[in-house]
């Protein structure tokens, strides 16, 4: 898990060498390099998960060993000898164990950190947004029940995941899962928080530009949501394959 980001780095780099050889052998040697250096930065961005120092120790690293192996007796112990769950491990979704407890059947895991008091609403401020609350990454995992242990526990979802760039979109955790698609936990979320009219207006947009397959069963989700929207005083034209075609 700990390579996992530069390995997906480097098949991204290779794939794009595939594609371009012929480009690539009529340049000099040095303006290769310097491609392969622009499409890692890309990648690494569009990922959102830079490379960060890593000071955690032993403990932390055994804490997601023992979360990996499902053994909730070692997680408890690790912890009790002062294993950090938000501690930064390594550059992959798995990166910091309160994120990796939000995953689909780590439920008792991650009741094990709330009932321990760790912080529901504790901010990776300096990576991408998909894992920088531990909301988010129940979104990412598409864990509807971490989400309710969340929020039951006090997260926030108005909180925006990247303070990095505030403009930038998400700007909160339902708007997370309306960027991917996931309309039934933006559902789930709506109701949850008191979100700005500008996170709002953020949803409104993506649910009026982002192409969608309307056969698909979670399209009812979307349509859902922008009946939430419309509730509360808003006008929302949903994005329709018929509208597209008119245009």
């Amino acid at each position: 898990m700990k390579n996992i980001g530069g390995i997906l780095e480097i098949s991204q780099q290779v794939r794009f060498m595939s594609r371009n050889m012929y480009t690539l052998r009529r340049l000099p040697l040095l303006i290769v390099l310097l491609c392969i250096s622009l499409v890692g930065s890309s990648n690494s961005i569009a990922r959102g998960i830079p490379h960060r120092e890593v000071t955690a120790d032993a403990n932390d690293f055994a804490l997601r060993e023992a979360l990996a192996s499902g053994n909730l007796e070692e997680f408890d112990r690790y912890l009790s000898l002062g294993a950090d769950p938000t501690e930064w491990l390594d550059d992959s979704q798995y990166g910091w164990v309160f994120c990796a407890a939000t995953e689909t059947g780590r439920e008792e895991f991650l009741g094990l950190l709330i009932e321990r008091s760790y912080d529901v609403n504790f901010h990776q401020v300096d990576i991408g947004s998909a894992i920088s609350l531990p909301l988010a990454c129940a979104v990412r995992f598409d864990n509807l029940r971490a989400l309710e242990l969340l929020v039951e526990a006090g997260a926030d979802p108005s909180i925006a995941p990247s303070s990095l760039i505030p403009a930038q979109v998400p700007k909160s955790v339902m708007s997370s899962a309306t960027i991917v698609g996931k309309y039934d936990l933006a559902v789930w979320l709506f109701d949850k928080a008191n979100y700005s009219d500008e996170q709002l207006k953020s949803d409104i947009s993506m649910l009026e530009k982002f192409p969608v397959d309307e056969s698909a069963p979670g399209n009812v989700y979307r349509l859902m949501l922008a009946d939430k929207l419309r509730e509360k005083g808003y006008e929302v034209n949903p994005w329709t394959r018929n509208q597209a075609s008119d245009k």
